[in-house]
């Protein structure tokens, strides 16, 4: 649909005035110079007002959108076209003649305002992500760019001359004798399309993109309070928010889980200088969580999360190296950055570090046995569920063999199944079973092993 159909659909009826003597039709000049033309002053259109225009008819998507203020100014001897051409308030008097005109802009967004200013304001771009949710095209949305408020008042002298005057309009022009007065008004506007406007490209991705607003699907959750305020802090530019959002979309908490979004408000939040947003952006992309496995950003974001202090991503890096992932491979680089991990108090660090002692060759003569236990107990100690089971088996299997051993071994298998990991329940419930290191409890012993099966640990479901 063509956008000069814009007025006629909206109910304003064109109209070109017959101009008094010497005095040119307002409405005629208007449309000349390119104006749609109404003389309806209620007609209520104002700059910044948003229409879709579609098969249906144009209706008001936002009103007063663009965040614009109309210059003004005051002229004295300016024609009606070079006012026009300005496109500024204008208070005018022709003089030296014995008709004088009052020409009166208002409400005038020009297009020679700089592009900063046509922007959304924040209200808009809310407004215009939900209609763009509702199913408007950005490619239907034109834009009221420019109003103008035009008024020409013809003032006669009666019985002499009017004097020259250069008052702006509200003074009116003095006579030194009575007037008489008639005055023409017109409105007039143009559009232009929403996408060729700079900023609302930009709008129309937030509202379908990582800043739509998001939809609250459980609003039970601990988190759904927090959403709304994580929103409006990432699109401020807090990075921090971004990050809060980002991690709620891949885990699917008080939102649905969206990876795509969740990975394009991690990298926001990398960007912004958040190092935990560069830790949970490597892991959605070492994940393949919201796109394709990417080794490559995966390793900048966890080496830009270990270099500002997020160190799991010093873990998580390493892990990379030594499997030559987004990076060369180099098992020694991938042992450093695990023993770094550990030393910052990493639980994955010491995790890592442990179980990568039987694949490492010490030239120091460090116990490879005493490594492992070492720092798989720094693990748990850290809050690794696995930590705490890979030390509780290497108890159970004979490490440090003393009448306590094993009785550390059941505590230490037991807080690794506390802490979610189902082989610990299962070698805990061996253990039970056979009363090793405590009394015998066959009972509490099947029921973590059926435990362990029902949480994903294949080898409790065939014992």
């Amino acid at each position: 649909m063509h956008l000069a159909c814009l007025p006629l659909l909206l109910g304003l009826v064109s109209s070109a005035h017959a101009g008094k003597a010497g005095v040119p039709g307002l409405a005629k000049v208007l449309a000349d110079s390119g104006w749609e033309v109404a003389p309806d002053l209620s007609a209520g259109i104002r700059a910044g007002d948003v229409f879709a225009v579609m098969d249906g008819g144009p209706r008001l998507v936002v009103s007063g959108c663009i965040g614009a203020v109309a210059r003004e100014s005051d002229f004295a001897d300016v024609g009606l076209d070079k006012a026009l051409s300005l496109g500024v308030r204008v208070g005018a008097v022709r003089l030296g003649g014995e008709v004088a005109e009052a020409i009166q802009f208002s409400d005038t967004v020009h297009a020679a305002l700089p592009a900063s200013a046509l922007q959304p304001t924040p209200r808009c771009r809310d407004d215009l992500g939900r209609a763009i949710e509702g199913g408007v095209s950005l490619d239907d949305l034109v834009v009221v760019q420019e109003v103008l408020l035009a008024k020409i008042e013809a003032r006669r002298a009666v019985g002499g001359k009017a004097k020259a005057v250069g008052a702006p309009v509200g003074g009116g022009a003095r006579s030194s004798t009575s007037v008489s007065s008639d005055a023409q008004v017109a409105v007039g506007w143009r559009t232009v399309l929403a996408r060729e406007l700079p900023g609302f490209g930009a709008a129309a991705a937030e509202a379908t993109g990582p800043l739509a607003r998001p939809v609250i699907v459980d609003p039970s959750h601990p988190q759904a309070r927090s959403i709304e305020g994580w929103w409006k802090g990432c699109r401020d530019g807090r990075a921090a928010d971004c990050d809060a959002l980002g991690a709620s979309y891949l885990t699917g908490e008080a939102v649905a889980e969206d990876g795509q979004r969740g990975r394009a408000l991690a990298l926001r939040s990398c960007n912004g200088g958040h190092m935990p947003g560069c830790l949970n952006l490597g892991v959605a992309a070492y994940k393949g969580l919201g796109g394709k496995v990417d080794a490559s950003l995966a390793a900048e974001g966890f080496e830009a999360a270990c270099n500002g202090g997020e160190f799991d991503g010093c873990a998580y890096l390493g892990l990379l190296y030594e499997d030559g992932l987004g990076r060369p491979r180099d098992v020694q680089k991938a042992f450093d950055l695990y023993k770094k991990a550990c030393t910052q108090k990493s639980g994955k660090g010491c995790l890592y570090a442990a179980k990568a002692a039987g694949r490492y060759t010490f030239d120091d003569g460090t116990d490879r046995d005493a490594f492992l236990f070492e720092h798989a107990e720094l693990a748990c100690t850290y809050g690794s569920a696995q930590g705490c089971s890979l030390a509780g088996v290497a108890l159970s299997i004979g490490y440090r063999k003393s009448p306590d051993s094993l009785r550390r071994a059941r505590v230490l298998l037991q807080q690794g199944c506390d802490g979610g990991d189902p082989s610990a329940c299962y070698d805990l419930g061996k253990m039970l079973r056979e009363g090793k290191g405590g009394a015998v409890d066959k009972k509490g012993g099947r029921a973590l092993v059926r435990q362990a099966c029902t949480d994903g640990y294949e080898t409790a479901c065939g014992d």
